[in-house]
């Protein structure tokens, strides 16, 4: 007999995957809309934050092979630099192809802050000891730091604050805010 439960959860998983076989939405991006730059930037964060993941992964692998007792410092840097050599070539190939399509399509106010975020992640590249963990830590909040005002700087170029002649963004955004406190106080 099937489970209640099961039988919802086969489902669910069923209508995953005919919605992955449905065939997706094609969008017309024209050159130098909002919308180009928009995937431009989302790539570059995108590809940024996975190499500050790889990173991270190297740190524990080193440490994990470090703690097993059999290999020595530049025994285990070399087993993780073989273990993990065709993942850091994408994520490096990947990076380095989203800086250029910043280059390319951002405009003049994102690509220093973008060029920040390329210091802060070359910054921890840079971290000669993964067991230390302290220079681990300060170059994540480097990158992290960076990427935030990165994104700031995104949403203020892609007009997704209000500008301050849009007086009706603003109006439109106060009177939903009161009418959501009113809401909730009912």
């Amino acid at each position: 007999m099937v489970d209640p439960s099961m039988a919802s959860v086969a489902a669910r998983l069923g209508g995953t995957a005919l919605g992955a076989l449905r065939q997706p939405k094609i969008r017309v991006v024209r050159l130098g809309s909002r919308e180009e730059r928009r995937d431009v930037y989302s790539y570059f964060v995108q590809t940024h934050m996975t190499c500050t993941h790889m990173m991270v992964e190297r740190a524990g692998r080193y440490k994990m092979h470090r703690s097993e007792g059999e290999l020595t410092g530049p025994e285990a840097r070399r087993k993780v630099q073989v273990e993990m050599g065709e993942y850091v070539r994408q994520v490096g190939t990947e990076c380095m192809h989203a800086w250029f399509e910043i280059r390319l399509a951002g405009t003049d106010e994102i690509q220093p802050v973008a060029a920040a975020v390329v210091d802060a992640v070359n910054g921890l590249m840079r971290v000669e000891d993964p067991a230390n963990d302290a220079a681990i830590d300060a170059g994540l909040d480097a990158v992290n730091a960076a990427v935030e005002e990165f994104i700031d700087a995104c949403r203020g170029e892609l007009w997704y604050a209000p500008r301050w002649w849009q007086v009706h963004r603003r109006l439109a955004r106060a009177t939903g805010r009161l009418w959501r406190r009113l809401k909730r106080s009912d």
